[in-house]
Protein backbone atom coordinates (compact mmCIF):
# COMPACT_ATOMS: atom_id res chain seq x y z
CA UNK A 1 0.00 0.00 0.00
CA UNK A 2 1.29 3.30 -1.27
CA UNK A 3 0.55 6.58 0.66
CA UNK A 4 1.47 9.72 -0.94
CA UNK A 5 1.72 13.41 -0.11
CA UNK A 6 2.95 16.62 -1.63
CA UNK A 7 6.82 17.07 -1.09
CA UNK A 8 6.10 20.80 0.47
CA UNK A 9 3.30 19.37 2.54
CA UNK A 10 4.95 18.84 6.21
CA UNK A 11 1.29 18.40 7.68
CA UNK A 12 0.81 15.82 5.09
CA UNK A 13 4.09 13.96 5.94
CA UNK A 14 2.42 13.98 9.50
CA UNK A 15 -0.66 12.33 8.21
CA UNK A 16 0.63 9.71 6.15
CA UNK A 17 3.39 8.79 8.94
CA UNK A 18 0.98 8.58 11.17
CA UNK A 19 -1.41 6.29 8.59
CA UNK A 20 0.93 3.85 7.62
CA UNK A 21 1.25 1.35 10.47
CA UNK A 22 -2.09 0.96 10.43
CA UNK A 23 -2.42 -0.07 6.60
CA UNK A 24 0.90 -2.71 6.83
CA UNK A 25 -0.69 -5.67 8.46
CA UNK A 26 -3.77 -5.60 5.99
CA UNK A 27 -1.34 -5.16 2.94
CA UNK A 28 -1.15 -7.82 0.45
CA UNK A 29 2.65 -7.93 1.55
CA UNK A 30 2.32 -7.08 4.95
CA UNK A 31 4.27 -3.61 4.06
CA UNK A 32 3.37 -0.14 3.83
CA UNK A 33 5.49 2.93 2.28
CA UNK A 34 5.43 6.46 2.49
CA UNK A 35 6.29 8.05 -0.58
CA UNK A 36 5.81 11.95 -2.13
CA UNK A 37 3.78 13.19 -5.25
CA UNK A 38 3.53 16.84 -7.25
CA UNK A 39 0.23 15.53 -8.45
CA UNK A 40 -2.51 18.98 -8.30
CA UNK A 41 -4.71 16.69 -6.47
CA UNK A 42 -2.39 17.05 -3.72
CA UNK A 43 -1.17 20.33 -4.36
CA UNK A 44 -4.00 22.44 -4.92
CA UNK A 45 -6.01 21.80 -1.46
CA UNK A 46 -6.15 23.60 1.75
CA UNK A 47 -5.74 21.17 4.28
CA UNK A 48 -3.35 18.52 4.05
CA UNK A 49 -4.15 15.51 1.67
CA UNK A 50 -3.27 11.85 0.98
CA UNK A 51 -3.22 9.74 -1.99
CA UNK A 52 -3.38 6.56 -1.20
CA UNK A 53 -2.75 3.53 -3.65
CA UNK A 54 -3.82 -0.08 -2.95
CA UNK A 55 -1.30 -1.43 -5.42
CA UNK A 56 -2.04 -5.37 -6.70
CA UNK A 57 -0.65 -7.25 -9.50
CA UNK A 58 -2.74 -8.14 -12.43
CA UNK A 59 -2.15 -12.00 -12.14
CA UNK A 60 -5.42 -13.91 -11.71
CA UNK A 61 -4.36 -16.03 -8.82
CA UNK A 62 -4.77 -15.90 -4.31
CA UNK A 63 -1.26 -15.04 -4.11
CA UNK A 64 -0.03 -12.01 -2.11
CA UNK A 65 -1.17 -8.78 -4.36
CA UNK A 66 -3.09 -10.95 -7.20
CA UNK A 67 -6.52 -9.99 -8.26
CA UNK A 68 -8.04 -13.01 -6.16
CA UNK A 69 -6.74 -11.37 -3.19
CA UNK A 70 -7.72 -7.89 -3.43
CA UNK A 71 -11.06 -9.38 -4.26
CA UNK A 72 -11.72 -11.63 -1.07
CA UNK A 73 -14.59 -9.83 1.01
CA UNK A 74 -12.11 -10.60 4.14
CA UNK A 75 -9.30 -8.69 2.94
CA UNK A 76 -11.13 -5.33 2.14
CA UNK A 77 -12.88 -5.59 5.20
CA UNK A 78 -9.56 -5.55 7.38
CA UNK A 79 -8.47 -2.71 5.15
CA UNK A 80 -11.82 -0.77 6.01
CA UNK A 81 -11.09 -1.61 9.81
CA UNK A 82 -7.67 -0.45 9.82
CA UNK A 83 -8.97 3.11 8.07
CA UNK A 84 -11.67 3.12 11.41
CA UNK A 85 -8.72 2.11 14.12
CA UNK A 86 -6.50 5.09 12.89
CA UNK A 87 -9.52 7.78 13.04
CA UNK A 88 -10.81 6.40 16.62
CA UNK A 89 -7.21 6.67 17.52
CA UNK A 90 -6.24 9.64 15.88
CA UNK A 91 -9.56 11.53 16.85
CA UNK A 92 -11.26 9.64 19.24
CA UNK A 93 -15.16 8.15 18.93
CA UNK A 94 -16.39 10.98 17.20
CA UNK A 95 -18.62 9.62 14.60
CA UNK A 96 -21.05 12.25 13.77
CA UNK A 97 -24.58 11.10 12.69
CA UNK A 98 -26.52 12.90 9.93
CA UNK A 99 -29.82 14.69 11.48
CA UNK A 100 -32.57 12.97 11.63
CA UNK A 101 -35.28 15.06 9.66
CA UNK A 102 -37.89 15.70 11.45
CA UNK A 103 -41.62 14.68 10.77
CA UNK A 104 -42.97 16.55 8.17
CA UNK A 105 -45.99 18.47 9.07
CA UNK A 106 -49.36 18.37 6.81
CA UNK A 107 -52.02 20.90 7.87
CA UNK A 108 -55.31 20.68 5.99
CA UNK A 109 -57.36 24.44 5.88
CA UNK A 110 -60.68 24.21 4.20
CA UNK A 111 -64.15 25.63 4.45
CA UNK A 112 -66.83 23.90 5.81
CA UNK A 113 -70.31 25.78 5.59
CA UNK A 114 -73.95 24.60 6.64
CA UNK A 115 -76.89 25.85 5.24
CA UNK A 116 -80.86 25.27 5.95
CA UNK A 117 -81.70 25.80 2.85
CA UNK A 118 -85.35 25.52 3.61
CA UNK A 119 -86.85 24.08 0.25
CA UNK A 120 -88.23 20.64 1.33
CA UNK A 121 -90.39 21.99 3.77
CA UNK A 122 -91.76 25.50 2.42
CA UNK A 123 -90.46 26.25 -0.83
CA UNK A 124 -87.96 28.50 -0.10
CA UNK A 125 -86.56 30.35 -3.46
CA UNK A 126 -85.98 28.98 -6.65
CA UNK A 127 -83.03 25.86 -6.60
CA UNK A 128 -80.66 28.02 -9.10
CA UNK A 129 -80.37 31.13 -6.02
CA UNK A 130 -79.14 28.21 -3.70
CA UNK A 131 -77.02 26.94 -6.12
CA UNK A 132 -75.33 30.32 -6.33
CA UNK A 133 -75.45 31.20 -2.85
CA UNK A 134 -73.51 27.78 -1.99
CA UNK A 135 -71.28 28.04 -4.92
CA UNK A 136 -70.12 31.87 -5.21
CA UNK A 137 -70.82 33.06 -1.61
CA UNK A 138 -69.92 30.01 0.75
CA UNK A 139 -67.83 28.58 -1.57
CA UNK A 140 -67.62 25.10 0.73
CA UNK A 141 -65.66 22.17 -0.07
CA UNK A 142 -67.61 20.28 2.96
CA UNK A 143 -71.18 21.15 3.59
CA UNK A 144 -73.88 20.37 5.71
CA UNK A 145 -77.05 21.08 4.60
CA UNK A 146 -80.94 20.73 5.92
CA UNK A 147 -84.17 21.15 4.34
CA UNK A 148 -82.58 20.13 1.25
CA UNK A 149 -84.88 18.49 -1.81
CA UNK A 150 -84.22 15.64 -4.33
CA UNK A 151 -84.35 18.35 -7.04
CA UNK A 152 -81.89 20.24 -4.93
CA UNK A 153 -79.55 17.77 -4.19
CA UNK A 154 -79.40 16.82 -8.00
CA UNK A 155 -78.70 20.45 -9.01
CA UNK A 156 -76.43 21.12 -6.49
CA UNK A 157 -74.46 17.65 -7.08
CA UNK A 158 -74.28 18.28 -10.66
CA UNK A 159 -73.67 22.38 -10.71
CA UNK A 160 -70.83 22.53 -7.95
CA UNK A 161 -69.49 18.58 -8.68
CA UNK A 162 -70.39 17.20 -5.35
CA UNK A 163 -71.09 14.14 -3.46
CA UNK A 164 -73.95 13.60 -1.20
CA UNK A 165 -74.93 11.10 1.88
CA UNK A 166 -77.99 11.72 3.14
CA UNK A 167 -81.22 11.03 5.55
CA UNK A 168 -84.60 12.31 5.33
CA UNK A 169 -83.87 15.86 4.45
CA UNK A 170 -80.40 16.24 6.22
CA UNK A 171 -77.51 16.00 3.63
CA UNK A 172 -73.53 15.81 4.09
CA UNK A 173 -71.73 17.31 0.44
CA UNK A 174 -68.32 17.52 -0.24
CA UNK A 175 -66.23 17.81 -3.24
CA UNK A 176 -65.49 14.64 -4.89
CA UNK A 177 -62.33 15.74 -6.81
CA UNK A 178 -60.96 16.75 -3.13
CA UNK A 179 -61.93 13.72 -0.74
CA UNK A 180 -62.51 10.20 -0.88
CA UNK A 181 -65.28 8.85 1.85
CA UNK A 182 -66.46 6.37 4.01
CA UNK A 183 -69.54 4.48 4.69
CA UNK A 184 -73.00 6.43 5.66
CA UNK A 185 -73.62 7.06 9.22
CA UNK A 186 -77.32 8.53 9.72
CA UNK A 187 -80.00 8.55 12.38
CA UNK A 188 -83.10 9.86 11.34
CA UNK A 189 -85.54 11.30 13.75
CA UNK A 190 -88.92 10.76 14.03
CA UNK A 191 -89.90 12.88 11.44
CA UNK A 192 -88.76 13.34 7.27
CA UNK A 193 -86.36 16.27 7.90
CA UNK A 194 -84.72 15.71 10.78
CA UNK A 195 -81.50 13.80 11.50
CA UNK A 196 -78.22 13.00 11.10
CA UNK A 197 -75.71 11.96 8.84
CA UNK A 198 -72.30 11.80 8.11
CA UNK A 199 -69.01 10.05 7.28
CA UNK A 200 -64.91 10.08 7.58
CA UNK A 201 -63.39 12.16 4.62
CA UNK A 202 -59.72 11.60 3.81
CA UNK A 203 -58.35 15.03 2.05
CA UNK A 204 -56.86 13.21 -1.40
CA UNK A 205 -53.82 15.54 -1.07
CA UNK A 206 -52.61 15.63 2.16
CA UNK A 207 -54.45 11.92 3.11
CA UNK A 208 -55.39 13.53 6.44
CA UNK A 209 -58.96 12.55 7.83
CA UNK A 210 -61.53 13.60 10.09
CA UNK A 211 -65.58 13.18 10.31
CA UNK A 212 -67.58 15.12 9.08
CA UNK A 213 -71.49 15.56 10.05
CA UNK A 214 -74.59 17.50 9.47
CA UNK A 215 -77.53 17.60 11.42
CA UNK A 216 -81.12 19.01 11.74
CA UNK A 217 -82.42 19.03 15.63
CA UNK A 218 -86.22 19.17 16.00
CA UNK A 219 -88.49 21.49 15.04
CA UNK A 220 -89.36 25.01 16.85
CA UNK A 221 -86.58 26.14 19.26
CA UNK A 222 -86.02 29.22 17.17
CA UNK A 223 -89.32 30.36 18.77
CA UNK A 224 -88.55 32.81 21.73
CA UNK A 225 -91.64 30.93 23.54
CA UNK A 226 -89.92 28.03 23.41
CA UNK A 227 -86.91 29.10 25.00
CA UNK A 228 -88.81 30.13 28.02
CA UNK A 229 -90.29 26.28 27.98
CA UNK A 230 -88.15 24.17 29.75
CA UNK A 231 -89.80 21.34 28.65
CA UNK A 232 -89.54 21.81 25.11
CA UNK A 233 -85.65 23.04 25.68
CA UNK A 234 -85.13 19.40 27.27
CA UNK A 235 -86.83 17.47 24.26
CA UNK A 236 -84.35 19.61 22.07
CA UNK A 237 -81.43 18.62 24.28
CA UNK A 238 -82.16 15.10 24.63
CA UNK A 239 -82.27 14.65 20.76
CA UNK A 240 -79.01 15.96 20.36
CA UNK A 241 -77.43 13.64 22.48
CA UNK A 242 -79.46 10.97 20.98
CA UNK A 243 -77.73 11.88 17.86
CA UNK A 244 -74.55 12.69 19.06
CA UNK A 245 -74.09 9.02 19.75
CA UNK A 246 -73.28 8.83 16.03
CA UNK A 247 -70.15 10.55 15.98
CA UNK A 248 -66.87 8.98 17.10
CA UNK A 249 -65.59 9.44 20.44
CA UNK A 250 -61.98 10.22 19.39
CA UNK A 251 -60.10 11.89 16.33
CA UNK A 252 -60.91 14.96 14.33
CA UNK A 253 -64.62 16.02 13.86
CA UNK A 254 -66.75 18.68 12.30
CA UNK A 255 -70.41 19.28 12.50
CA UNK A 256 -72.89 21.71 11.42
CA UNK A 257 -76.50 22.18 11.51
CA UNK A 258 -79.79 23.65 12.23
CA UNK A 259 -79.56 22.73 16.32
CA UNK A 260 -83.04 24.33 16.60
CA UNK A 261 -82.02 26.09 19.77
CA UNK A 262 -79.43 28.22 21.19
CA UNK A 263 -78.82 26.19 24.15
CA UNK A 264 -77.41 23.86 22.02
CA UNK A 265 -73.56 26.15 22.27
CA UNK A 266 -73.20 25.42 26.02
CA UNK A 267 -74.60 21.58 25.77
CA UNK A 268 -71.61 21.15 22.86
CA UNK A 269 -69.25 22.62 24.54
CA UNK A 270 -69.64 20.69 27.79
CA UNK A 271 -68.79 17.68 25.70
CA UNK A 272 -65.49 18.93 24.09
CA UNK A 273 -66.69 20.20 21.37
CA UNK A 274 -64.96 24.41 20.01
CA UNK A 275 -67.94 26.58 18.70
CA UNK A 276 -66.63 27.77 14.90
CA UNK A 277 -69.11 30.15 14.12
CA UNK A 278 -71.00 33.69 16.15
CA UNK A 279 -73.05 32.58 18.19
CA UNK A 280 -75.45 35.25 16.96
CA UNK A 281 -79.17 35.90 14.76
CA UNK A 282 -78.85 33.42 11.95
CA UNK A 283 -82.59 33.81 10.90
CA UNK A 284 -84.46 36.38 9.20
CA UNK A 285 -86.15 38.65 11.18
CA UNK A 286 -83.96 38.14 14.54
CA UNK A 287 -86.13 34.99 15.30
CA UNK A 288 -83.22 33.08 16.89
CA UNK A 289 -79.53 31.49 16.96
CA UNK A 290 -80.06 28.14 15.47
CA UNK A 291 -77.51 27.66 12.96
CA UNK A 292 -73.87 26.40 14.22
CA UNK A 293 -70.94 24.84 13.73
CA UNK A 294 -68.89 22.66 15.88
CA UNK A 295 -65.24 21.12 15.98
CA UNK A 296 -63.10 18.60 18.29
CA UNK A 297 -59.63 18.05 17.17
CA UNK A 298 -59.14 21.10 14.57
CA UNK A 299 -57.53 24.76 15.22
CA UNK A 300 -59.83 27.81 13.77
CA UNK A 301 -57.99 29.97 11.28
CA UNK A 302 -60.90 32.28 11.70
CA UNK A 303 -64.22 33.01 14.21
CA UNK A 304 -66.15 31.76 11.41
CA UNK A 305 -68.62 34.27 9.49
CA UNK A 306 -72.57 34.28 8.81
CA UNK A 307 -74.36 35.27 5.47
CA UNK A 308 -77.57 36.19 4.70
CA UNK A 309 -79.21 34.87 1.69
CA UNK A 310 -82.50 35.57 -0.01
CA UNK A 311 -83.09 32.23 -0.85
CA UNK A 312 -84.23 30.82 2.62
CA UNK A 313 -84.75 32.51 6.15
CA UNK A 314 -81.97 30.94 7.72
CA UNK A 315 -77.93 32.28 7.36
CA UNK A 316 -76.11 30.16 5.47
CA UNK A 317 -72.70 29.63 8.43
CA UNK A 318 -69.26 29.35 7.36
CA UNK A 319 -65.99 27.82 9.58
CA UNK A 320 -62.70 28.08 8.72
CA UNK A 321 -61.13 24.88 10.48
CA UNK A 322 -57.18 23.56 10.59
CA UNK A 323 -56.28 20.33 10.65
CA UNK A 324 -52.73 19.12 11.28
CA UNK A 325 -50.96 15.87 11.29
CA UNK A 326 -47.56 14.13 10.75
CA UNK A 327 -47.32 12.82 6.97
CA UNK A 328 -46.63 8.73 7.08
Amino acid sequence: IGVYHHPSSTKGQAFAEALVPFLAPVAATGKAYRGTLGVAELADTTPPALLIEHEFHDHNDSRPGGADWIRDPKNRTAIAKAYRRFIVDTWGEKVVEPPKPSPQVDALAFRFGSYNAQLARYGGGPIDEDVEFLGDVLKPSVCALQEVSRAARKEIAEELDWLFWRVNDVALAWRKTTYDHGAIIELPLNEAHHGIVGTKLVHRSTGLAFHAFSLHNLPNGALPSSWADARKVEEKLNALAKMLKKVPDTGPVIIGGDFSTKHAVDFMVKRGFKLATPAVQTMDGGKGSVDFCFTRGMEHRTGGAIYATKASDHHGVLAQPLLRGASK
